[in-house]
């Protein structure tokens, strides 16, 4: 019989994830918050080559979030081909847990 040896570490940070990861204006974004232990901040927003373009509304009552969230979010018209990260703050880790799509 062989025993095994190492060490297991629970992940307590958030996820967020992003689908389609290519889309066109007016086309829907879905995001999946999934808060970690400490939780998230409670809006999602949108930055495209280091400038904030949008956020989302609050996807929670309060301040920080702790349940799972999904949200739908329409690509507006204004904004320009390219690629774009969403980010959400995650007080587990102290930084922004994020994902990329891009505009066609």
């Amino acid at each position: 019989m062989t025993g095994f040896t190492g060490s297991a570490v629970k992940d307590t940070s958030s996820r967020l994830d992003v689908q389609p990861v290519v889309l066109s204006h007016g086309e829907d974004l879905r995001i999946t918050i999934h808060p970690g232990e400490a939780g998230t901040m409670n809006k999602v927003e949108f930055f495209t080559r280091g400038i904030k373009v949008g956020e989302t509304p609050a996807f929670c009552k309060e301040q920080r979030c702790y349940g799972r969230a999904s949200i739908i979010y329409e690509i507006p018209t204004s904004w320009e081909e390219g690629l774009y990260v969403a980010h959400v703050f995650d007080y587990s880790s102290g930084n922004y847990v994020q994902d990329y799509f891009t505009v066609e």
